[in-house]
């Protein structure tokens, strides 16, 4: 295999592998809310446990989705917190489709299309 087709190949692997980012939590909504309430499953009528905004180290992960909750973990222990108090930033999927026979028309760069997606 040639230098620049293992450099291309290891590349384009960091980009899928960065594509494929987990949904995060980045801050609380609206931005004045001082604290988060935790509940122990998605749709709980009570909190188990209220955390200060600040004592949490963000960006936090989201482990899953359901009822418009979203599973955290917080020391090892699994809580739900409310879709509505809290920004998120979304992960994203990426990749491309089969390539199509036929001729190579593009409005970019000539010879783009046999190395792009």
């Amino acid at each position: 295999m040639k230098p620049n087709t293992r450099m291309w190949m290891a590349s384009l692997a960091v980009l899928c592998l960065s594509a494929n980012a987990q949904d995060r939590i980045t801050g609380p909504s609206p931005s004045s809310r001082a604290s988060w309430d935790l509940f122990s499953e998605p749709g709980a009528a009570t909190a188990v446990r209220q955390v200060a905004v600040s004592e949490l180290p963000l960006p936090l992960v989201v482990r899953e989705s359901k009822a418009s909750h979203h599973r955290i973990e917080i020391d090892g222990q699994s809580f739900w917190i409310k879709g509505s108090q809290v920004r998120m930033v979304r992960g994203s999927t990426a990749g491309c489709v089969p390539a199509v026979k036929g001729p190579n028309l593009t409005a970019s760069t000539p010879g783009a299309v046999k190395d792009g997606c």
